[in-house]
């Protein structure tokens, strides 16, 4: 590698963020298999500028549609898997030439606002966290349940559990220092 083949890579490497990787084809129509870091997959969505690097050039591609596959993260890769359709990927023999390539995005205050999230998310036990309902005592984290959509809480409530969405507008406010959660509405849950 000469002296400028590595300082191409070293801009491509700081401007640049990989969020996931490509997979087999999965349509006749240029839908990729996209196995994407479960951080980063809020920016998988129609519109978004991409970017793919193949041998020494960065191709900048357009989302078109985007879903995702139902199920947890791969355990081999622990990503997510999506199918996305892109702007300049039209056959599957171009999306098979992606394949075990990697998606770059533009560095951005959303990439660190997205990571910096991501890491305080799996850091928090919220085990033993007391929970309210309007301001209320409701019941005490047992447990946490991860689900590709939230995680969702098992509080102990009286003699029984409870099952609770860890999404606004149920869990509004945490206070880590306290250790509360704080909740609204939850009584709903009750009768489940």
């Amino acid at each position: 590698m000469t002296h400028s083949d590595s300082s191409k890579k070293d801009l491509i490497s700081s401007r640049f963020i990989g969020i996931g990787q490509f997979g087999k084809s999965h349509a006749l129509e240029g839908e990729v298999r996209l196995y994407c870091e479960p951080a980063l997959s809020p920016l998988l969505r129609i519109g978004a500028l991409m970017y793919v690097r193949q041998k020494n050039e960065t191709l900048p591609v357009r989302v078109l549609s985007v879903r995702q596959q139902p199920g947890s993260p791969t355990a081999a890769l622990d990503r997510e898997l999506f199918f996305v359709k892109f702007d300049r990927i039209q056959s599957r023999e171009e999306a098979d030439r992606l394949r075990d390539h990697e998606l770059y995005v533009l560095d951005s205050p959303e990439i660190t606002t997205l990571l910096e999230e991501a890491k305080h998310s799996v850091s928090t036990d919220y085990t033993g966290f007391v929970v309210t309902n309007q301001q209320q005592p409701f019941g005490v984290v047992e447990g946490v349940i991860e689900t590709p959509a939230h995680l969702v809480l098992v509080i102990q409530v009286e003699n029984r559990e409870v099952l609770i969405p860890f999404t606004e507008p149920f869990i509004h406010q945490e206070n880590t220092v306290d250790r509360v959660l704080y909740g609204c509405d939850l009584e709903q849950f009750l009768e489940i």
